[in-house]
């Protein structure tokens, strides 16, 4: 073999080793960004967990918010009786004193109160049920008496009056009118005020001997 040949073989010996160190290099930064695209993967999925935990975490917070805001809402909406008052009448409807209502000469109760201003509750018609409690804890049964469903509970009730409510003050009056065959006891009564199924209001008065 001529010198000439052999430094065309050297030559292309170099040449060789060359492009293999040039693939190895390529091949290591091949490994390496496969390494880097590793990494980032897996903290890109872990930040998907992340942010998924997060997710469902502020899903979970904005249903118990918008609970909390319904029953706040409903609780709002629930109509108020304010200022009520007891009248007591005799069988001449003459007013017996607001001080000293006697038990033998009470034939008719009147109730009066006034309905809140309320913005939040639906406006319309409500049924306003009363109960006349006596001192053992009986509720008096009128005429017009009968049963209704009021704080999870079937209860009974004295008198009721259909009410037209327009979200503003509204004055109402329910009376008791006492039948013959009901005598009115000696003690504390309480006068109870129902509607849309909540009490809405109660006042307690004496009724002497």
């Amino acid at each position: 073999m001529s010198n000439v040949q052999l430094r065309q073989y050297y030559q292309k010996i170099q040449n060789y080793e060359t492009a293999l160190v040039a693939k190895d290099k390529e091949l290591a930064e091949l490994r390496e960004q496969n390494q880097r695209l590793a990494e980032e993967r897996d903290q890109l999925s872990s930040l998907s967990d992340s942010l998924s935990s997060e997710t469902q975490n502020l899903s979970s917070t904005v249903s118990e918010v918008k609970e909390n805001n319904q029953r706040l809402t409903q609780a709002a909406a629930v109509l108020k009786a304010e200022n009520i008052g007891v009248r007591a009448y005799n069988q001449r409807e003459k007013q017996e004193s607001r001080n000293a209502f006697r038990a033998s000469r009470i034939d008719k109760l009147s109730i009066d109160f006034s309905l809140g201003e309320n913005e939040i509750a639906a406006a319309g018609n409500r049924m306003i049920y009363m109960r006349l409690v006596e001192p053992a804890g009986t509720v008096v049964k009128g005429a017009e008496g009968g049963n209704f469903e009021a704080e999870g509970q079937n209860l009974s009730f004295t008198n009721r009056k259909s009410v037209v409510y327009a979200n503003t003050r509204t004055p109402v009056t329910i009376a008791f009118e006492r039948p013959d065959d009901y005598k009115f006891k000696v003690g504390s009564h309480k006068v109870e005020l129902y509607a849309d199924g909540k009490l809405i209001g109660f006042k307690v008065f004496d009724i002497a001997k």
